[in-house]
């Protein structure tokens, strides 16, 4: 009888251990995350959206300095996520897109003056997703269009204190390298309203504003919707 009862206590004992072990290794399979290999042309914003997992969290998981350079081949902790999703967009030679009604009009300037750096130009290991106007340090910095604001940082690797705006139609506005930001996440801000101050924070050598739209996610040369107020020019170097 007490050999029974042994017996049955061993048993229940190693029922219960491979009970706990079974739950954890669930736990751990929901928890875990998932990895993904960059491809030649994806950008960090694009790879964050097709996972539906803010940029934030992706720069923080792989302890990124400068998220607007990714090398194609780096291999990305993708946090909170389990399954596979569709591939991320890949945006180099950044085709011609159809442009969403919102921008039909065209846009103000964020700022007047003259532009040093095109978009698309060349950069050490990437391509330059904006354009960037050259302005003195303090002037003001407005939005393009309404919208909320998505992100205030007071630093964002090479950006930067960095405003992002999202707008109507799948639209957003980056305003980097300011001295100072003058809005807050999740603030409403209407066409023409400052939301920074101009200036050189990040990987900057000059005052300037750096500024990019995104449409659905991968950015477009914001001349192709900039009214005509601005100027151009050829200047060799580059903020």
């Amino acid at each position: 009888m007490r050999l029974d009862r042994a017996v049955t206590r061993r048993v229940l004992i190693l029922l219960a251990v491979a009970l706990a072990g079974g739950a954890r290794l669930a736990a751990e399979e929901k928890t875990a995350d998932l990895h993904h290999t960059v491809r030649r042309g994806q950008t960090l914003y694009s790879i964050a959206r097709a996972y539906g997992v803010s940029l934030q969290r992706i720069v923080q998981a792989n302890g990124i300095k400068n998220p607007s350079r990714i090398r194609a081949g780096s291999r990305l902790v993708i946090p909170d996520v389990t399954h596979p999703v569709a591939t991320p967009p890949i945006t180099r030679g950044r085709p011609m897109r159809p442009l969403p009604a919102s921008l039909a009009d065209g846009l103000p300037w964020p700022a007047d003056g003259v532009v040093v750096s095109q978009f698309a130009s060349p950069r050490r290991d990437h391509q330059h997703q904006g354009v960037d106007i050259k302005v003195p340090e303090g002037t003001p910095v407005h939005a393009v269009a309404d919208g909320v604001v998505t992100m205030a940082a007071e630093s964002y690797g090479s950006y930067g204190r960095l405003v992002m705006i999202r707008h109507d139609g799948a639209v957003t506005s980056y305003y980097g390298h300011n001295v100072k930001n003058l809005v807050f996440v999740g603030q409403r801000v209407e066409a023409g309203e400052p939301v920074a101050l101009a200036g050189h924070s990040g990987n900057a050598s000059c005052d300037h504003v750096h500024f990019e739209v995104h449409v659905k996610g991968v950015p477009i040369d914001p001349m192709r919707v900039l009214g005509r107020k601005g100027k151009t020019s050829t200047v060799a170097s580059q903020p």
